[in-house]
């Protein structure tokens, strides 16, 4: 068989066919063209700009009336403020004074009624007038003074003296239950660790709450076992625990015992495990006190520093001026100083007396000592009240440092004078 073969073909090149891009014929620009341009554009910026303006405005304005609504509603809040402060003010009746004054007694622990102490102020501000009076008749009549002067005085020492000694009476009265209120709440807070650990070992044991709460009082806790008496006996004759130990943490004005109670509280109302949760309330309450005492302990030198200030260096320095006084009056004294004395101007050795200066020097010793007292107790415990009770002490130590120093210096110096 024959095969034929064909020829190749050849293969025909497609004409690439180019688009080109017409021609847009455009308008030519002339001058009077160009300017309609910048004309209209001119137009549209100022429209925009009159725009933005606007809103601009309304933005302020919105801004402006909110401010004056926020100024208005401010002071609408501050007259209600006002308004609820005067109200607070009028609705404290004497019936609220009266029950306010009867609580602080009672968290003082006293058990008389305000009545009661009023009416034994009232007699030992009469007993102090009567012996005033007697003192100042007995005065008038040994200098022989006018009988008209001594009825006025006595007249307003009866009428003022009375009023005037009952509030300043009253004054200490409170000022000293504030102070055994401050102490009750002390030993509270000293006691309250060891207390915390029996009642963590009784409910340990296998007791309830409020019988762990009793089981656990001592005769030497002192104030706390009372109030937790309190507590057991309302828990045990039908009130809520919770309640009686938030109304027994709200007696005392203590951070540590509203924070045990209320982690007590939670404690109960959750239903974990009690006695290691009191367990832990006694490790933080110890770890507080060493903490306080570390800090007392750091702040010594400044203590130390303030007392021999006040009490050392102040009376020697006193005791020494006295002295002084003493050795110039008598220099004064033994010159014959009449040739330079003049009409304006003279020198006399009774220009200070001893007299004045040494009860000017005891004023001055004793407000030092009070006021030494308060900063260090500041200083060391952070309040005010601790250092009550050492005023006195610091006073007399004072007094008798003045003294020993003025003997000592007119010792020394008699036999140079």
């Amino acid at each position: 068989m024959k095969i034929k073969i064909r020829p190749k073909q050849k293969k025909k090149k497609i004409a690439e066919t180019k688009v080109e891009p017409q021609e847009t014929h455009e308008p030519k620009t002339t001058i009077f063209t160009k300017i309609k341009k910048i004309f209209s554009k001119d137009r549209l910026s100022v429209v925009e700009h009159k725009l933005e303006q606007d809103k601009k405005k309304e933005e302020l304005d919105k801004k402006k009336k909110e401010k004056r609504q926020k100024i208005k509603s401010l002071r609408d809040e501050k007259d209600i403020r006002k308004l609820v402060k005067k109200e607070v003010k009028q609705k404290m009746t004497k019936a609220q004074r009266k029950k306010f004054f009867e609580e602080m007694i009672e968290k003082a622990g006293l058990d008389s009624r305000l009545k009661d102490i009023q009416k034994i102020i009232i007699q030992v501000s009469v007993v102090f007038v009567i012996i005033e009076t007697i003192f100042l008749v007995f005065n008038y009549i040994t200098h022989g003074a006018a009988i008209v002067k001594l009825i006025m005085d006595t007249f307003a020492l009866l009428t003022l003296g009375i009023i005037l000694h009952y509030f300043v009476f009253l004054l200490l009265f409170f000022i000293v239950i504030d102070v055994k209120i401050y102490n009750r709440k002390k030993s509270v807070e000293e006691v309250l660790p060891e207390y915390l650990q029996l009642v963590a070992a009784n409910i340990g044991a296998g007791m309830p709450i409020d019988q762990s709460l009793w089981l656990a009082i001592r005769p030497q806790f002192g104030v706390l076992s009372k109030e937790m008496e309190v507590v057991a006996k309302k828990s045990l004759t039908g009130t809520n625990l919770n309640i009686a130990l938030k109304e027994f943490a709200d007696k005392y004005d203590s951070i540590l015992l509203r924070r045990t109670i209320n982690l007590i509280i939670e404690g109960i109302d959750a239903g974990g495990p009690l006695a290691k949760l009191l367990d832990k309330i006694t490790v933080d309450i110890i770890d507080t006190k060493i903490m306080k005492k570390e800090m007392a302990a750091n702040v010594m030198t400044y203590v130390i520093f303030i007392m021999f200030a006040s009490i050392g260096a102040a009376p020697f320095m006193f005791g020494l001026a006295n002295q002084l006084i003493i050795i110039v009056t008598g220099l004064i004294g033994s010159l014959d100083l009449s040739s330079m004395q003049s009409s304006t101007f003279s020198i006399s050795g009774d220009s200070v007396r001893l007299e004045d200066f040494k009860i000017f020097a005891m004023t001055v010793l004793g407000m030092t000592a009070t006021f030494s007292g308060f900063i260090t107790s500041i200083i060391k415990n952070g309040n005010i009240r601790d250092g009550l009770k050492n005023i006195p002490i610091l006073i007399i130590i004072s007094f008798l440092i003045y003294l020993g120093s003025s003997k000592l210096m007119s010792v020394l110096f008699s036999g140079f004078f």
